[in-house]
């Protein structure tokens, strides 16, 4: 079943990762956008030899859309895998054993990895992005489910809000990168080195951002956060380019 879980990986300049490793290898996206080949397969993160990506995966169900028989659910079952097994009858936020206590498009969690205050166990409910959350939860954790290299996404508590270019969050091993929104929040920082490889926004340390060149492209770099009015923090002579959906006045270096 499901076990622990990694962190979300921030959104903003990063996207979603490419396809890598394990189901069909094809290429898909986790935003609707880019459906899978034939739409016999679906796509999911996984745990691929750069770190998590995204591929179409093939398997008898989907954990978001639930598309098992009436009374079933699809989730991971004892060997791991997505399978149709007996829908339980807690529902999200409801105290659980395990997998087969929660309602179709739920699973069984640590309550504290949710964020929101709960202890237990308790059903959170799968996602691909924020659309499929409700009751202000954001789709920002990722599951590492035993056995299998898919990394599910749960909804859970949104991580605080914070300042992208002052880097004000409160836990010092935090960075603070865009949300799916745009605006800034905090997420455990990586420890890509600035103009290191990267896949997602929070590869990278602290105050710097993941960015690709170009939509499609496989992996991106780490670029510095700077102040496009002129101020701090800045590129050292270097004009700061400004950032796709990012509020106002936050750019990254070249």
């Amino acid at each position: 079943g499901a076990g622990g879980g990694s962190g979300g990986a921030a959104g903003g300049g990063s996207g979603g990762g490419t396809s890598s490793g394990g189901g069909s290898g094809a290429a898909g996206t986790l935003d609707g956008t880019t459906p899978c080949p034939n739409n016999n397969s679906y796509c999911y993160y996984v745990d691929g030899p750069s770190g998590l990506a995204a591929a179409c995966l093939t398997g008898p169900c989907d954990v978001v859309s639930q598309n098992c028989a009436a009374g079933q659910a699809c989730t991971y079952g004892p060997d791991a895998g997505r399978d149709c097994f007996a829908e339980g009858g807690a529902d999200e936020g409801e105290p659980c054993v395990d997998q087969s206590s929660c309602k179709k498009a739920l699973t069984c969690l640590a309550a504290q990895l949710l964020a929101d205050g709960g202890t237990g166990q308790a059903c959170a409910r799968f996602c691909r992005t924020n659309a499929n959350c409700t009751g202000g939860r954001v789709c920002n954790l990722s599951l590492i489910v035993d056995g299998t290299k898919e990394r599910p996404l749960v909804c859970a508590a949104p991580p605080p809000g914070c300042s992208l270019l002052a880097q004000d969050c409160a836990t010092s091993t935090d960075g603070c990168y865009p949300d799916q929104s745009g605006k800034g929040a905090c997420y455990a920082a990586g420890t890509v080195a600035p103009a290191g490889s990267c896949m997602f926004a929070n590869d990278c340390q602290k105050a710097y951002l993941c960015i690709r060149a170009a939509a499609g492209a496989t992996s991106g770099t780490c670029r510095k956060f700077c102040n496009t009015d002129a101020g701090l923090p800045n590129c050292g002579g270097a004009a700061c380019g400004g950032l796709s959906g990012a509020p106002a006045g936050v750019g990254v270096c070249p």
